[in-house]
Formats: structure tokens, sequence, C-alpha cells
């Protein structure tokens, strides 16, 4: 692990990188995340290491303020998963915060929680977190491990997966558990999409950032064949809530079904967005890892 010192008087270009940190052990794909001042280190691909037969040390977590002390590394519990999953269905494919509790998914359904405060991953949310328990019950893990809550209106989820832009009403603390989840989607980005792919490009999924109170970014990675340059489709958008309604329950008959229901619930504004051509850098399909808004 490496850190930058930056101020305005460091000339573009001259920017020196200094090693901080290294780990006891290697890690692929590796997930770095900022929790309480700490840095968590988590393996995304054990598939890798059960090749070779090894046993690595997938998660670790580095403590700052323990920086001239001589332990500033703490072996963190190894995912259960790891383990007991057959290869191929362990890896981790998102992830996501939700105060001091990371979401992971895991292979192409499953999630698993890991909680700071005490250390341990579970299976299930811990009945506490009426709200991960919340998303969860409705079949929301995948979406929330690939999607960001709303600055401003933390109830409201959006989320792509692959090529399907969704935002999600959560139902509030305290409400009954029988409360509706609402579904709205974006038809103006589904549009897009289609335009895009009559063009023989293939959407290779899409990411959601923050930008300011209500303001998001969604981001689509797009590739073709040989021929074809890597597109990137941007779609930079302002949401906000209509009036507040009485959450809606389930009717008797349906108490089985948490399928969320299709309403709109937002309203949207789109203020920019465009197709942007780069250069392939291989020969192999571009993919995004991640994006980031300074």
């Amino acid at each position: 692990m490496y850190v930058a010192y930056l101020s305005d008087s460091d000339p573009v270009g001259k920017i020196k990188f200094s090693k901080l940190h290294e780990f006891e052990a290697p890690k692929t794909s590796t997930v770095m995340m900022k929790i309480n001042q700490k840095i968590y280190a988590l393996s995304t691909n054990f598939t890798y290491f059960s090749g070779f037969k090894m046993y690595p040390i997938p998660f670790e977590v580095y403590d700052p303020d323990t920086h001239f002390s001589k332990s500033i590394t703490r072996r963190l519990q190894t995912p259960p998963f790891y383990e007991r999953y057959e290869r191929g269905k362990r890896d981790i494919r998102g992830y996501a915060l939700v105060e001091n509790t990371l979401c992971v998914q895991v292979g192409d359904f499953d999630c698993h929680f890991y909680y700071v405060n005490s250390g341990i991953w579970r299976p299930s949310p811990h009945q506490n977190s009426w709200f991960l328990s919340s998303i969860i019950r409705n079949g929301l893990g995948r979406n929330l491990c690939h999607g960001k809550f709303v600055l401003g209106c933390e109830d409201v989820l959006i989320s792509i997966l692959r090529t399907r832009m969704e935002a999600f009403l959560i139902p509030p603390p305290g409400s009954n558990k029988n409360a509706l989840v609402f579904c709205q989607m974006f038809h103006e980005v589904d549009d897009d999409l289609s335009k895009i792919h009559e063009f023989s490009y293939e959407i290779a999924g899409g990411l959601v950032l923050n930008l300011d109170e209500e303001k998001m970014c969604a981001i689509f990675s797009c590739g073709g064949n040989l021929e074809l340059n890597f597109l990137v489709y941007i779609y930079i958008f302002q949401v906000s809530k209509f009036p507040e309604q009485p959450c809606t329950k389930r009717t008797k008959r349906l108490q089985t079904d948490f399928r969320p229901r299709l309403k709109d619930f937002l309203s949207v504004s789109y203020l920019s967005k465009g197709f942007y051509y780069l250069n392939r850098p291989g020969f192999d399909f571009p993919f995004m890892t991640g994006a980031f808004y300074l």
C-alpha cells in the first residue's frame, strides 16, 4: 500500500508515492475500504488461490493510529463462504457498506455480512439490522451490492445489474414487515442502451455514483468486436421524491410474495448525457472495476 501527500504546491507529474505498508499476504482483485478511519483489504477471488492449494489471508485491516507500533495489521476472520462453497461460487461479485456493516455478493445470488464492530461474518443480517433485513427479505441483496443510496434520500436505492437500472423505495424503520418495496425503472436509460446495442456494442455493466445531494451519475461500459472502440455511456441526473405517502401493506394473499411493486415515486431530471469513445487498451474485452468522483 502506497501513500502520496498532495498539496496545491505539488506540480502535476511530480507527485511522489512512498510505501506505507505491506500486508501480511497477497490478495487478488482486492477491495480496499475505509471504515472508521481504518483501511480494510479483502481478496475477492479465492478460486485463484485454491487452484494452487494455497491458504492465504484474504482479509486484513490496517490501522493508521498504530503506525509506529510493532503490530499495525490485524488478521480478520476468513469469510466462511471461502471454505464452504465449491470452486467458482465463492468469489465476491459486488459489495456495499451500510453504516458499520459490509455486505458482499458471493457468486451469482448469495449475500453475506461482515459486522465491523464485532468482527463476525453472518450469512444473514442481524435481527437488529431492520434496514438490511428489509432489503434482503425483498430479494434486493444483489441490488444493494451494485448500487448507491441517494444522498438526501437515504431510503432510495439506485442500482445497476448489467443493463438494468432501477430505483427502490425502502420502507422506513419501524414499518410493518409486510410493507411494500416500490421499484421505478429508468426508461430513458433503457432506450439509450438499446440504441447502443443496435450498433453491435455489448453492454458490459454499469456503476452508480453520488455527485451531490440528490444528484447522481450512471456509467455504462460498452464493447464490441476488435474493429470497434471502447464506448462509455454517462448519464447524469437529479432526483427528488414525490410527497410522502403512507406505507402500503401486502394483502394476506400476497404476504409471501416479496417482489417489489412497480410504482413511480421519484421525479427524475436528466442534466446531461453522452457517449464517449475510448481507445481499446488491448485485445481483451474491457470492463469497469470502479469509479469515483472528486
